[in-house]
């Protein structure tokens, strides 16, 4: 049949729009699509073996994320996917500044319109970590994903593309959003104690992959860990511990001096022969061990929430922990914790919770967790008719318990029933033990601002005062400071160092003092406890 050409035409336009048509929907379908970044960082996933049949011998980060993603055409009836080569390491070569580089770009990248999810590749040896320090420090809904695998994609039995298409799922997925950083594994050969629960709802398109939620922490986290890897720990590194000798005492069995018995020196380490040939008592003095345990004896009573909105006791407490405990495991130490509420009301409960010594990164962080996690701060929540933090508890609980010579920090405002002098002198014969002790000014010194309610912290009761009275103010500052005279006097009794932290105080200040006071006790050892108050003087009391 002879088409006439005006019919001819008309076909043509015909035939010409349904190919627009066609072509609008098909980028209209990809314009639809989510936009999924996936950051490259070197690992088992992309490695590479000489034998497909052996995958026990492979160089790790030797695939580039291109050949990856070329590798798994399926992706794109998932996502929009781009590639980003951030590292080529294995897993276990990352630092703090891998950490630190890796969480700045992601956290760009969740800023950008036009990126909906962010998958991370990853080694396996560290995966949990970069993974805690993601959830961390990075603010946004949007999906991150971290992945990795148990075998590299050359070997026969691999597992790396599975996974990789399984983790772009879940970031393209809406049912991702404002869950934190999730790890999607296909095979799971051992239990992640790091990670938390599994996704309430996992979407459909992974229900292959096991895919677990990290918890979501407050934004005092963020905060606390960019004070600790930015702002303080690169300022004082080196000025605790160097690379040979701590400024901690340590257990060495290397004998290093020999000199008179002072008060406060440990008794066991009297050397009875130079004792009977110079008829004075002589010690022996030790090369202090190069990894040290260190303790930190929690009081999270009531009374430490008290202080300014943001920067309270409590939240004195827990940055001062953070950053010692990551000072102290960078070089290979070992931290722990004992945990004391003081207001559960569970008499016979001395500590809430134990965390035993380990000196991984992921170890302090869960040690964050535990300090910032809501039970936490319910616990520094008084109630009306509680009862008096009984500090004595927390002490004996750590005398009973800390059987091997470590360093001990008593962190506390030391509000508590009497008692806790005898233990906490009876810990300092074991021990080298450092009370920390909280503080506010307003504790020891009320303003002049007219009618306000005060509240026992420990006990709910309220009393309203007026502070326009002067003779008030003056009897008040002169309760305070016979307080402080009797708490410093049992400090100085019980042979512990004192550092006072107070609300007002620059904590990279206070750590400064802090180390300043170790090193003139590792030089001058015979000296008495040394008390370091929030204006810097060093006092040395004298012993009772």
């Amino acid at each position: 049949m002879r088409i006439s050409p005006p019919a001819a035409v008309a076909a043509h336009r015909w035939l010409a729009g349904l190919l627009l048509s066609a072509a609008s929907a098909v980028a209209m379908a990809q314009a639809a699509q989510p936009h999924v970044v996936v950051l490259a960082t070197g690992g088992t996933i992309a490695g590479a073996g000489a034998s497909a049949a052996n995958s026990a011998t492979y160089a790790a980060a030797k695939v580039p994320v291109d050949k990856l993603l070329a590798g798994l055409p399926e992706l794109a009836s998932v996502a929009k996917v781009s590639g980003e080569q951030v590292f080529q390491i294995a897993s276990e070569s990352f630092t703090n500044e891998h950490l630190l580089k890796l969480g700045q770009r992601v956290s760009a990248l969740s800023k950008q319109a036009d990126v909906d999810g962010i998958v991370i590749t990853h080694g396996t040896d560290t995966l949990e970590e970069t993974a805690y320090f993601l959830n961390l420090v990075v603010r946004t809904n949007k999906p991150i994903v971290v992945v990795g695998s148990m075998r590299p994609g050359t070997a026969l039995s691999a597992d790396g593309a599975l996974n990789l298409y399984d983790a772009v799922s879940v970031a393209a997925s809406k049912d991702a959003a404002g869950k934190g950083v999730l790890v999607t594994m296909n095979d799971e050969p051992r239990a992640k104690s790091s990670l938390s629960s599994t996704m309430a709802k996992t979407p459909s398109d992974t229900s292959s992959a096991t895919v677990h939620a990290l918890p979501t922490l407050p934004g005092q986290a963020d905060r606390l860990l960019r004070e600790l890897e930015w702002k303080v720990i690169r300022r004082l590194d080196g000025l605790l511990q160097g690379d040979y000798r701590t400024l901690m005492r340590g257990s060495g069995l290397d004998l290093a001096d020999l000199r008179e018995y002072q008060p406060h020196d440990d008794v066991r380490h009297i050397d009875w022969n130079v004792t009977a040939r110079l008829n004075l008592p002589h010690v022996r003095v030790f090369t202090e061990d190069r990894e040290m345990t260190a303790w930190f004896l929690l009081d999270l009573s009531p009374s430490i929430s008290f202080g300014p909105e943001g920067h309270s006791k409590r939240d004195i407490l827990t940055g001062f922990v953070a950053v010692l405990s990551r000072l102290l495991t960078r070089h290979g130490n070992r931290v722990g914790a004992m945990l004391y509420g003081g207001a559960s009301g569970q008499a016979e409960r001395a500590v809430d919770t134990v965390l035993p010594p380990r000196s991984s990164r992921a170890h302090v962080l869960h040690l964050v967790h535990r300090l910032l996690a809501p039970d936490a701060k319910a616990r520094t929540t008084s109630k009306a008719g509680g009862a008096a933090t009984e500090l004595h508890r927390l002490l004996r609980t750590g005398l009973a318990n800390l059987r091997r010579r470590s360093t001990v920090f008593v962190v506390s405002d030391f509000i508590s029933a009497p008692g806790w002098e005898k233990p906490l002198a009876q810990l300092a014969q074991r021990h080298d033990v450092v009370a920390v002790r909280l503080l506010d000014p307003l504790e020891l010194e009320l303003p002049d601002v007219g009618l306000i309610t005060l509240r026992d912290a420990e006990s709910g009761e309220q009393l309203q005062v007026d502070t326009h009275d002067a003779a008030f103010r003056r009897r008040f500052a002169r309760l305070a400071a016979e307080r402080e005279a009797v708490l410093r006097e049992g400090l100085a009794r019980a042979g512990a160092d004192t550092l006072e932290l107070s609300t007002d105080d620059d904590l990279v200040d206070a750590l400064l003092r802090f180390m300043d006071m170790r090193q003139r006790r590792v030089r001058a050892p015979r000296g008495a406890p040394s008390t370091l108050s929030p204006a810097g003087a060093a006092a040395l009391p004298t012993a009772a």
